[in-house]
């Protein structure tokens, strides 16, 4: 058999490419459902849910390169002729189906690598040795939202390619079963030749156009849906419960005179970062306050008092662990709470502010050193300190050594404040 299409049936390179193609979507199905109910409480769990998350990305990223070279050799080789051309509804749907799976093929690997890419905290791409790609994309910030939407487009592709690769399925069934044809046998490897003359090849441009169009479609009402049912967030995810910092019935958190600067919440974050096996993965609290009574030339009398939701916190593939009972335990000690009353002058725009810092039930001092600029009504700070979860009890009992989860954990704040009119 030839290694190129002919009329008669599919050459070698295409029944390769596939069939390896469809050995890779069936893969990496089967291995994205039956990964997301993998138990990670503990170190090995998580060690496991880790590489299987890196594995099921790398495997994406060689599906895409497969359909790359399978879509340029399907365009440089023409198909054998359709042979329900004379039924043309029939013959318009099959070539409609198989333009979307390839369209969908396509654009669920790319979704994947970009909210990979785009996550602050996920589980790396398992690179083979002397392949390291590195773990982001040119031009693709870290943004929880774009991180959420490409997520969720993947989610939802992955339901368009099970939906037509059952089509598919049963057409070419339908036309070994029913219409007794050479349609499935000529995509078979070291099938015998086909008995009856096949048509020539039949122009396929609408069906592209169609697929394309589809696709168009269900993206644009999915990216639609996936709007509207978000909550107005930062760039970062924080959803915090007043625009000003303050607690939702407009006074401070512990009931104090609000303070003298308002927070603004679409360019502040309070973010962690940690070592999970060996590699730094970030994550974020996506709901949290901040009453700010802060002047430099008065820091005996200035203050500042963060509630944290523990609940809003994303991690990776691993955030819903990260807020269970072994760890951050958000059911039972839904806030954290810091509290700074001690200011110092470090240097010309560098402070550090020094308190408490209350988690899981634990209360343990903090120090914060941040850099401070002062614009006029406008405020940014920029601040990093490093805590031990071991202090705090986190993870004391599912992962009591660092080999997985590090003992270190950076904390990342940014604020950008406005002064209180």
């Amino acid at each position: 058999m030839s290694i190129l299409n002919t009329r008669d049936t599919y050459g070698r390179v295409a029944q390769c490419l596939h069939w390896l193609t469809a050995a890779l979507i069936l893969t990496l199905l089967a291995l994205g459902l039956w990964m997301e109910d993998l138990p990670r409480e503990t170190a090995a769990e998580v060690d496991r849910v880790v590489f299987y998350y890196g594995l099921h990305k790398v495997i994406g990223i060689a599906t895409l390169a497969v359909v790359l070279v399978r879509i340029g050799w399907a365009i440089a080789n023409p198909h054998p002729g359709l042979l329900n051309a004379g039924r043309r509804l029939e013959a318009f749907a099959a070539s409609a189906i198989h333009w979307v799976l390839y369209g969908a093929i396509l654009l669920m690997p790319v979704s994947g690598w970009l909210y990979h890419a785009s996550h602050a905290g996920s589980a790396p791409i398992l690179w083979p040795p002397g392949l390291d790609l590195g773990q982001g994309l040119p031009l693709v910030p870290k943004s929880h939202e774009l991180s959420r939407f490409f997520g969720e487009l993947h989610a939802a592709l992955a339901w368009v390619i099970i939906a037509a690769i059952v089509l598919h399925v049963g057409g070419a069934l339908k036309h070994a079963v029913i219409d007794r044809d050479e349609t499935l046998r000529r995509m078979l490897p070291f099938a015998r030749p086909p008995q009856a003359e096949p048509p020539a090849a039949q122009p396929r441009r609408l069906p592209p156009l169609a697929a394309a169009g589809l696709l168009f479609v269900v993206i644009l009402a999915f990216a639609g849906w996936s709007a509207s049912s978000t909550a107005p967030q930062d760039a970062g995810g924080a959803q915090l419960a007043a625009a000003d910092g303050t607690a939702a019935d407009g006074n401070a958190a512990d009931g104090a005179p609000a303070g003298n600067w308002i927070v603004d919440p679409q360019a502040s974050s309070l973010s962690i970062l940690v070592q999970l096996m060996g590699s730094s993965v970030g994550g974020a609290f996506g709901s949290w306050e901040a009453d700010i009574r802060f002047d430099p030339d008065d820091l005996p009398g200035s203050r500042v008092v963060v509630t944290i939701d523990t609940a809003s916190l994303t991690l990776g593939d691993v955030s819903e662990q990260a807020t269970g009972p072994a760890y951050l335990d958000s059911a039972g000690h839904p806030t954290a709470r810091f509290e700074a009353t001690t200011f110092r002058r470090l240097a010309e725009g560098r402070y550090e502010a020094v308190g408490d810092l209350t988690l899981r039930g634990v209360t343990a001092p903090v120090t914060l050193p941040f850099d401070l600029a002062i614009d006029g009504d406008t405020a940014r700070m920029n601040g990093r300190t490093r805590l031990d979860r071991l202090t705090f009890a986190v993870g004391a009992e599912a992962m009591p050594d660092d080999d997985t989860l590090g003992f270190p954990v950076d904390i990342v704040v940014e604020v950008t404040a406005t002064r209180r009119p």
